[in-house]
């Protein structure tokens, strides 16, 4: 797993994230810039915060589902809703919070697994 294939990988994530879909919802703002949405996943302290579009509920899903598949590691000693709490805020700038007690989003789990799928190595190659 070269950095070259790992970079393809956010870029086709990234671009996944920022695309609406027939019923006009993203998952991340379209004005996202690339770098910034990069920068979470460097494993370097980031002070980024992304606006996420999506639902809390899909948020909470698609970072926990990363950190168990281990596509991410979290920093020692911190839980998945502080990740989503310090690096994700809604479109009104506002951050989630109270996100312990999440559950499964039965309608998108399944479109979520596809885009971690994008970013595992141990899954298909990406789409082009």
């Amino acid at each position: 797993n070269t950095r070259q294939e790992d970079v393809k990988r956010l870029t086709i994530l990234y671009q996944y994230l920022i695309k609406e879909y027939g019923d006009g919802q993203s998952y991340l703002a379209y004005d996202t810039p690339p770098e910034d949405f990069y920068s979470l996943f460097t494993g370097e302290q980031s002070k980024t915060v992304l606006v996420w579009t999506g639902t809390k509920q899909d948020l909470y899903y698609f970072i926990k589902r990363m950190v168990e598949r281990d596509i991410i590691c979290l920093p020692t000693g911190w839980y998945v809703w502080q990740i989503v709490e310090n690096h994700f805020s809604d479109r009104r700038g506002n951050p989630f919070r109270n996100l312990r007690h999440q559950h499964l989003p039965k309608v998108s789990a399944p479109a979520i697994e596809r885009l971690i799928d994008i970013l595992d190595p141990a899954a298909d190659s990406p789409a082009e």
